[in-house]
């Protein structure tokens, strides 16, 4: 067969099909060496590769990373509103969730979740 070139249609998969099913009844080449031969004839940019995918796990990872901290942000708001409607105390409002006794309860919290989370593989 002639090298592929860029020109070069590529073929329909009955065309494939076909070829490997006379390959295998004239010299009972196997189907994983056909395929591998076809491979090595397509040019660089056109076989797979596992570098395809780097950019989008990077992209993934980084968008990931930045979801972090206002997730964690949000569910400790939540867990010092909730505590002050359960628990009222003499907290003044802008000191009210910098608290130790509130960065505690929030620790214990927050860790019960992580611990669930981790738990059913959420």
């Amino acid at each position: 067969m002639d090298p592929l070139t860029e020109a070069t249609p590529i073929p329909a998969f009955h065309e494939l099909q076909e070829e490997r099913e006379s390959n295998n009844e004239q010299g009972g080449i196997n189907s994983d060496e056909s395929r591998l031969a076809y491979l090595q004839r397509l040019p660089w940019y056109r076989r797979p590769s596992v570098a395809w995918l780097l950019p989008l796990v990077l992209l993934l990872a980084i968008v990931m990373s930045l979801a972090v901290a206002p997730q964690e942000q949000m569910t400790l708001r939540i867990i010092c509103k909730t505590y002050l409607l359960n628990h009222p105390g003499p907290l003044d409002d802008h000191d009210e969730c910098s608290s130790p006794r509130m960065q505690a309860y929030a620790a214990v919290v927050a860790s019960r979740m992580r611990s669930l989370k981790a738990i059913t593989g959420i």
